[in-house]
């Protein structure tokens, strides 16, 4: 087992439906976030933290995020956050939220966002 996939195991659940920040100091800001031009069937959703963080990116037709992939996860600690989205249908508006957690736990999750994707 990787130093990665250990952080991701003694990690607590947490629901995208819960929202909001964890209740310790040194949460991340969740800022610029951009879903720039959707394609027909892919999408790129970027975001920068103010402190290094991990990329949790959940997403569907409907606010339950029940994407195909969803969650898509990255746990590389960074500050400009990246996440691409592919096998989506065209003409069609997704909903996706932002969880970004700190190397010590704490974490933000950002309010639901909105694309469509390209005819």
């Amino acid at each position: 087992m990787t130093a990665q996939q250990q952080r991701y195991r003694n990690r607590p659940v947490i629901s995208p439906y819960s929202g909001g920040v964890s209740r310790n100091a040194g949460n991340p800001v969740i800022s610029a976030i951009d879903s720039g031009v959707p394609g027909q069937t892919t999408a790129t959703v970027t975001w920068t933290t103010d402190i290094v963080a991990d990329s949790q990116l959940f997403w569907g037709l409907t606010t339950a995020y029940a994407g195909a992939t969803s969650p898509i996860m990255d746990f590389t600690y960074v500050t400009s956050h990246s996440v691409d989205i592919t096998g989506l249908t065209g003409n069609t508006q997704y909903n996706y939220k932002i969880l970004t957690r700190t190397p010590g736990g704490t974490y933000a999750f950002s309010a639901n966002q909105t694309f469509t994707t390209a005819l």
